[in-house]
């Protein structure tokens, strides 16, 4: 049973249909890590140059430009640069210039930070709407649109069989490529049974109402050592160098690791918890 098909009363109380994220690690080969990596060059392009557009208009028009008008230019952009912008999907660049109209919707809702341009380097993720520009055949294998072939995906476990895949995003992580799905479903209920007040701590993470007290990680307490040596390390590395580079990965990769170690524990406290009220 999809969304659709329940009742608009039914959905406001049935906690079990749900929409989830579920991320999958990619493992590509150098010619499909190069096509990915250009793909999100060229959609980082194509951000900086509609938020160009936008900031032009205004200035020499005072015409403020939406979705609607630049998503009318896509098809000419496409044509003329072939093997650029024509190489991928077009939802998928239309996502591109509806992640720029949310950036000015924010701007204007809080009336500070005006949208910035966006470097290649850190613009990381790109967004697909599920079988269009993006699917999994069935050798379990992701294909995008202008990328050669299909690319490994671990899949370390099962959607739900009556899953309604809305969005997939092809993102880049610490130097590692994941995608993340929207998945609808009817999710079956987990929970225990009774209830607990959860009062958050400083010193430590958290004190439930049964009066159990639950200890702080301290993840980043005992990674200071290295985390000071790897930081003075980078900062002895000259400007621009390769050897800074291959510093400042290792710095991010041991910052990385720590906030997955966070997530880990949170994620397995949070399950015990609903398991057990």
């Amino acid at each position: 049973m999809r969304l659709g098909d329940y009742p608009r009363e039914q959905i406001r109380y049935d906690l079990r249909v749900a929409l989830r994220s579920y991320k999958y690690r990619l493992r590509p080969n150098r010619a499909r890590a190069a096509a990915l990596d250009a793909m999100r060059w060229d959609f980082c392009g194509l951000y900086n140059a509609g938020l160009q557009q936008r900031i032009e208009a205004y200035r020499r028009r005072r015409v403020s430009l939406g979705y609607a008008q630049q998503a009318n230019e896509l098809k000419a952009c496409r044509a003329a640069d072939p093997d650029g912008l024509g190489r991928w999907s077009f939802t998928a660049l239309q996502q591109v210039l509806r992640r720029l109209q949310q950036t000015y919707a924010a701007f204007f809702k809080r009336g500070r930070g005006f949208p910035r341009f966006r470097t290649a380097a850190r613009y990381h993720a790109a967004t697909f709407r599920f079988g269009d520009g993006l699917t999994v055949k069935k050798h379990r294998r992701l294909e995008v649109v202008g990328v050669p072939g299909g690319i490994k995906t671990v899949w370390h476990r099962d959607l739900p069989e009556d899953e309604s895949l809305a969005t997939a995003i092809v993102m880049r992580q610490q130097g590692k490529s994941y995608v993340v799905f929207s998945v609808e479903a009817a999710f079956a209920e987990t929970c225990g049974t009774g209830t607990v007040g959860i009062d958050l701590g400083l010193t430590s993470l958290c004190a439930t109402s049964d009066g159990d007290i639950i200890p702080a990680p301290r993840y980043a307490h005992r990674a200071q050592t290295a985390q000071r040596q790897r930081q003075r390390a980078l900062a002895r590395c000259r400007l621009g160098s390769k050897r800074r580079q291959k510093a400042k990965a290792r710095l991010a990769a041991a910052s990385a690791k720590i906030a997955q170690r966070r997530r880990d524990h949170l994620h397995k406290l949070s399950r015990a918890l609903v398991s057990r009220y």
